[in-house]
């Protein structure tokens, strides 16, 4: 006890000799303190601005389709999206007037179709998808916050034993509404 006593008079002794040094390291700490919280702060921001938007939309439901995970598509579909993209042929000019005309049983039955859509796939011994690359995005001029999403998309499959696994490399566009998909164009 007495060493620490004797190391904190010494350290206040130099302190108050030195003032013009101590105050510089102090400055010099609290700079550093400062640049770490800044840069954690960024990095945050940086790493939910990955989570979100049209090209995290894609990937999430990529993920989803691979591992036949239908809650997952749903995290990243829209459903009343996709309803009123069909409805209106994709006419990016009508989209938000049928947007907001979609019927509450047709969100049902596109929700139910994408649950349904993962069926067949339970049958194959393998079944995967994976973004190789996104290829480009692109906002739509006539509507706000849809984006089509130019993606390379490798799908490996494998119905079972007797048949080998087959793997294929498709250009898929992805519509995106309010960071959700709402359709597939191949």
């Amino acid at each position: 006890m007495d060493k620490v006593k004797q190391l904190c008079e010494k350290a206040v002794v130099w302190i108050k000799a030195n003032k013009k040094t101590s105050i510089i390291a102090l400055i010099v700490i609290i700079a550093i303190i400062i640049a770490i919280v800044l840069a954690g702060c960024i990095s945050k921001n940086k790493n939910k601005k990955d989570e979100s938007g049209p090209e995290a939309a894609v990937k999430g439901y990529i993920s989803g389709m691979s591992n036949l995970d239908s809650e997952k598509m749903l995290k990243y579909y829209d459903a009343q999206g996709a309803v009123a993209w069909t409805d209106c042929s994709g006419n990016t000019a009508e989209f938000k007037d049928v947007y907001d005309d979609v019927e509450k049983d047709d969100i049902e039955y596109a929700e139910e179709s994408i649950e349904n859509s993962l069926e067949y796939y339970k049958d194959y011994k393998s079944f995967s998808m994976k973004v190789d690359d996104i290829k480009s995005v692109n906002e739509d001029e006539d509507c706000k916050n849809l984006y089509k999403v130019k993606t390379k998309v490798t799908i490996t499959t494998k119905y079972d034993e007797d048949y080998e696994e087959d793997e294929s490399t498709e250009t898929i566009t992805f519509v995106v509404y309010e960071d959700k998909v709402i359709a597939m164009e191949f």
